[in-house]
């Protein structure tokens, strides 16, 4: 039995290896996922739970992200791993809060600089182009807000 880590570090060595699609054997892999040229604003890709969506600018109250971690969404577990390809031309913006127990819809913004790319081990990558500003939404069916509202009612 393959674990998660395991699965991410056989992703990350075949995408670093420039493995493509048409060389992978095992039928898991499908062609990326690609941002028009130019995009308009709230433009958006899904990649499993992680919307990626062309935003105007970075709100006020996001830091620069100054660490290595390229992992776009907290967590552990395989469908938490969506990540920035190593080297990509782009800067973090974290919201408030952010960390392994951030539990808030909006996630990270990207700005990039360059073609940038968002890979998941059972997901399309992601290609976004260069001079774009990403915003980076979580889809999850028991946010903290709906554990608030559920714990006033009892």
């Amino acid at each position: 039995m393959t674990t998660a880590i395991e699965s991410v570090r056989e992703r990350s060595e075949e995408i670093q290896s420039g493995a493509s699609c048409a060389e992978r054997t095992d039928g898991k892999c499908r062609p990326p996922a690609f941002f028009p040229d130019n995009p308009m604003i709230d433009t958006a890709i899904a990649q499993g739970d992680l919307f990626l969506l062309i935003a105007e600018d970075v709100p006020v109250g996001y830091t620069k992200r100054t660490d290595e971690s390229l992992q776009l969404v907290p967590g552990d577990t395989v469908g938490a791993r969506h990540c920035l390809i190593a080297g990509s031309p782009c800067d973090v913006f974290d919201p408030p809060g952010f960390g392994p127990e951030y539990e808030e819809l909006m996630g990270p913004f990207l700005v990039t600089t360059g073609s940038v790319e968002v890979a998941h081990p059972t997901h399309a990558n992601v290609m976004i182009p260069g001079g774009t500003t990403v915003e980076c939404r979580y889809q999850k069916t028991w946010d903290a807000e709906q554990r608030r509202e559920r714990r006033t009612r009892d």
